[in-house]
């Protein structure tokens, strides 16, 4: 290709006509190209879930198979069950390691324990926390709670965030993130 064009004062022709021709290829190309095809997502549409929050009654350093409670409500007037929720360990000094097999959700808080809920648990990339499927659904109107186990509480005596992210029951959730629970460990002496 010969650029002394280019050079000779065309470069406007040359530089501008590539952006023109790439704008009207894209513009007739269908919108599914772009991105994935998402189908019809599910969204909370009423009012949505609140993380009440999380509470661990064993907070002693390296304490044994410690149980730590993550509390939910969905309002009445949701619109939408649950149907997943996703705990995550935010970076920490020390990753705090889960018994997913130990698992366990039901209606109700850690002093209030109601019927158990059917779920099905599983360990996030790099055991960094928990996705809980419910099956069924929460329904709206319901305070539940998550109980996870670890196998034992970190070593160190500081404060450990999580992400908590709810999602919709239905195909092709959207996931709606609620807040960070926050769980603090002492030295006994």
């Amino acid at each position: 290709m010969n650029f002394n064009h280019i050079l000779k004062g065309n470069f406007h022709r040359f530089f501008f006509s590539f952006p023109l021709f790439y704008l009207f290829v894209g513009l007739s190309l269908p919108p599914r190209v772009y991105g994935q095809d998402n189908g019809n997502p599910t969204f909370f549409t009423g009012q949505p879930p609140v993380f009440v929050g999380v509470h661990t009654p064993d907070s002693t350093i390296a304490w044994p198979n410690a149980h730590y409670y993550f509390t939910f409500t969905l309002p009445p007037n949701a619109g939408e069950s649950i149907g997943q929720v996703t705990i995550q360990q935010q970076q920490s000094p020390e990753m705090i390691a889960l018994n997913v097999a130990n698992t366990y959700a039901f209606i109700g808080t850690q002093g209030n324990k109601g019927q158990g809920l059917t779920t099905q648990a599983s360990s996030l990339s790099q055991g960094t926390g928990v996705n809980v499927i419910f099956n069924p659904p929460v329904p709206p109107g319901t305070t539940f709670t998550v109980r996870l186990e670890a196998f034992r509480n970190p070593g160190l005596d500081t404060t450990y965030l999580y992400n908590v992210t709810v999602f919709p029951s239905g195909s092709n959730p959207t996931a709606f993130p609620i807040g960070v629970g926050q769980l603090s460990f002492y030295r006994l002496f």
